[in-house]
């Protein structure tokens, strides 16, 4: 559930609640996890700006390196939400590293494949747990 706390005024958000239903699996073998997803997302309705509901998904895969590496590759997609835009569909592959205080450092490259996605993109994000 996403609630729509942000200022619709400022730009900020749609000013609405939207809710999302999905499962994940997973099945790890040795080293390796296979994952995929499935869900459903109902938009809510600012006024004067329609939004379309629909399916998410997402297939993909991660390696364990030792001592504290991982990478992932992932296909993942979801219909259009807005009328005239098109479906998303990014390949997206990273690279994320436990440090030793806790931290996790991750780098992501995503290459679009539907006129919804971006060409390309990336990132660097830093995440510890509390």
């Amino acid at each position: 559930m996403k609630l729509g706390t942000a200022d619709r005024a400022e730009g900020l958000g749609t000013g609405e609640n939207d809710f999302s239903f999905g499962a994940d699996v997973y099945k790890t073998i040795g080293g390796t996890t296979l994952f995929a997803a499935l869900g459903y997302t109902i938009f809510g309705d600012p006024p004067g700006f329609p939004l379309n509901n629909g399916f998410y998904w997402s297939l993909g895969a991660s390696w364990k390196l030792p001592p504290r590496e991982t990478l992932g590759l992932s296909l993942d997609g979801r219909q259009a939400i807005a009328p005239g835009s098109g479906d998303q569909r990014e390949l997206v592959g990273y690279w994320t590293r436990a440090l030793e205080s806790a931290w996790k450092v991750q780098a992501y490259f995503l290459v679009g494949f539907a006129d919804g996605s971006p060409d390309w993109g990336g990132g660097l994000t830093f995440a510890r747990p509390f």
